[in-house]
């Protein structure tokens, strides 16, 4: 069985544009992330002067363990185990979009459009190295994906 991975950091992110509803980009991004906070904002300008909003929340290490359980509940797991060589850089950082309009409505679903909320999970392994932190997030997500215990 694998253990849990410990992360550096992971950060959720999701941008509100001029023609969406701030407020429902914010509860899509609660929703995605598992938590009940406030994430930070950014107004950025669009490439047409318009205001795009970036919205952030960073996760303690409890929490990005949850997110990780919340995505094998919504049968993510054996899907993302399989394609976690091609998700993680050359740094550790684990990477995955999530429909932010399925967030919105209480789902957790993978994006197939540029509308997601971003999930960004920088692996901790000692020492530094991709193929310790692809073992690890791999080797979790399968064991979560076959539920057994952690």
């Amino acid at each position: 069985m694998a253990p849990a991975p410990k992360f550096h950091w992971m950060t959720v992110r999701a941008f509100a544009h001029a023609t969406e509803d701030r407020a429902r980009v914010k509860q899509a991004l609660a929703f995605a992330a598992g938590v009940d906070e406030a994430p930070e904002e950014e107004a950025l300008e669009g490439h047409h002067k318009n205001v795009i909003l970036a919205l952030e929340l960073s996760l303690k290490s409890g929490a990005a363990r949850r997110l990780l359980e919340r995505l094998a509940e919504a049968g993510l797991a054996a899907r993302l185990a399989e394609e976690c060589d091609r998700r993680m850089d050359e740094d550790g950082v684990f990477h995955l979009r999530l429909a932010k309009q399925d967030a919105y409505l209480g789902r957790l679903v993978v994006a197939s459009d540029e509308d997601a909320i971003l999930v960004r999970a920088k692996v901790a392994t000692y020492p530094a190295d991709r193929a310790l932190a692809l073992e690890a997030l791999k080797g979790h997500l399968a064991a979560l994906a076959s539920r057994q215990p952690i």
